[in-house]
């Protein structure tokens, strides 16, 4: 109980009572007065007690939105800095892209990582970016699935407008129920080809989308965990929302992962890596990328 409902109760107390015993009185010339300074200690208390709540909805409000501006600011500087290097990620964006934040910290783990094998569930901003860095490098391959066929098509003719489609090939699958983990979920029905990919450097996971059913993206790292390379970094998209948080919670107890963060933001994304020490055996980590406050997930 906060300190103004107690205080409002309390005076609502004092009031009954001050009735109670103003109508027992055995002066009934008092009556009127008793019951009006009770009455007015009321109303006093009950302002007092709606100024406190409106202030408190007042700096709520503030707070949200100076947190609103921060992310838009972020997502701004992203934003410029993405289309600056790659003018290709031009992609109109949905309500279920990637945001510009998240996109950034993918950019950076590119250059850091340095990828040769890519698979991504859910095409868009992403499949852009990822395609844009190995044309510059040339040399990679990104297979990217998708469910959605007229997004698919979208995605594949910005591709091939722009020269990308050398290194990116996005496939549209239906989705088909499985079960993992003790979770029925609706996955992507991968072709039998992927089953011979082999050395996966990084994995990023966009889809399906969650709101349509629970616990939609935890089959990705389990359908490819045989294919991942010794080295390899796993990204999961809005990791901040609770089913999200959920699948990479599962994912770090099945891998053992000594270490994961979460970057937050509008949507967050979890980032697990694994690399390779310096004697030579796989071992499970997580490098925060620069300039990131690091949260566990």
């Amino acid at each position: 109980m906060t300190r103004a409902r107690a205080t409002l109760f309390a005076l609502i107390g004092a009031t009954l009572t001050a009735c109670v015993v103003a109508a027992n009185s055995v002066v009934p010339g008092k009556w009127p007065w008793i019951a009006a300074a009770a009455g007015l200690l009321a109303i006093v208390a009950g302002l007092w007690v709606l100024s406190l709540r409106l202030w408190q909805l007042s700096a709520d409000l503030t707070d949200t939105t100076q947190a609103s501006s921060r992310a838009v600011a972020s997502e701004l500087h992203s934003m410029q800095v993405i289309l600056n290097r790659f003018p290709e990620c031009s992609l109109a964006t949905s309500g279920y892209s990637m945001t510009f934040a998240n996109l950034h910290v993918l950019m950076e783990l590119l250059d850091e990582t340095e990828p040769n094998t890519v698979v991504e569930f859910g095409s868009g901003l992403s499949t852009v970016l990822v395609a844009a860095w190995m044309k510059r490098r040339g040399r990679g391959l990104l297979r990217s699935f998708d469910h959605d066929s007229r997004w698919a098509d979208k995605t594949s003719r910005h591709l091939a407008k722009h020269g990308l489609d050398r290194h990116c090939q996005v496939s549209c699958v239906p989705l088909s129920t499985i079960t993992v983990q003790g979770h029925t979920v609706d996955w992507y029905d991968l072709p039998r080809d992927v089953q011979e990919l082999s050395g996966i450097d990084l994995v990023i996971v966009d889809g399906p989308p969650s709101h349509e059913q629970a616990m939609a993206r935890l089959p990705a790292l389990f359908a490819l965990e045989a294919r991942l390379a010794d080295e390899c970094c796993v990204l999961l998209d809005d990791a901040m929302r609770r089913e999200e948080a959920a699948v990479a919670a599962i994912w770090g107890q099945h891998l053992r992962w000594s270490e994961s963060y979460t970057i937050a933001g509008a949507t967050g994304l979890a980032v697990f890596r694994r690399r390779v020490t310096s004697g030579g055996t796989a071992a499970d980590a997580i490098l925060p990328p620069p300039n990131r406050e690091p949260t566990s997930v």
